[in-house]
């Protein structure tokens, strides 16, 4: 059955990770993807529509016939409502989508969970709890297991691959920043340097003119 549906497992009251099995989880997203494609052709079909009607509207308006643009104006208000219906319905629908993906993602990595003590908590919270964390654990569409692991509550994170991922991440900045132009002054070049020793030593020259001067 579809997860939109209102009697999907998913919709569930206090339904916890343990108590779904991966392959569910799995047949569900795809469900979801077919849902989406489904919807998706539902929104062009409604948005080709809406052109069609427009264009009648204009050749309606140019042609001075007022009756068929009020007519037409009933359709467009209709369709409006369906693409505001179809665009709720493909967000919703999405949005349950990622959580699916991110509550494999959790499934398929139950041990690295286990090994910083939080995997009875993730398998025992509620769904639509451990949803909100998943969703703020999210970041471009991939669930990071490492952020989660700490919304959770763990503290010690770093391993062995952990490790050598985040020298990967500090050579990374490393490149991308240290060997950018600092914010400092730009050094001039030769000739700009002639050009500023010209300059003070003259300013210098008309200082020492006017201390001779007041001295005489």
């Amino acid at each position: 059955m579809s997860i939109l549906n209102p009697t999907s497992w998913f919709a569930s009251k206090k339904l916890t990770l343990d108590r779904v099995k991966l392959d569910d989880l799995k047949r569900e997203k795809f469900k979801l993807e077919n849902d989406i494609k489904l919807l998706e052709k539902e929104e062009e079909q409604v948005n080709k529509d809406r052109e069609s009607r427009e264009d009648e509207y204009r050749a309606a308006h140019t042609t001075g016939k007022e009756s068929a643009k009020k007519a037409i104006i009933r359709k467009l208000q209709t369709l409006k409502i369906q693409t505001q219906g179809v665009e709720s319905r493909i967000k919703t629908c999405y949005s349950i989508y990622q959580t699916t993906i991110g509550l494999i993602a959790v499934k398929e990595n139950q041990a690295f969970y286990e090994k910083l003590g939080v995997g009875a908590l993730v398998m025992k919270m509620d769904i639509d709890e451990l949803q909100t964390f998943i969703q703020n654990a999210t970041i471009e569409g991939e669930l990071r297991s490492e952020k989660l692991a700490q919304l959770l509550g763990a503290t010690d994170i770093l391993t062995e691959t952990d490790s050598a991922s985040e020298a990967i991440l500090i050579s990374e900045w490393d490149a991308a920043l240290l060997n950018k132009p600092s914010h400092h002054p730009i050094k001039m070049s030769a000739d700009e340097d002639l050009a500023a020793a010209v300059h003070r030593a003259g300013a210098a020259a008309e200082h020492l003119n006017r201390i001779m001067k007041e001295k005489g």
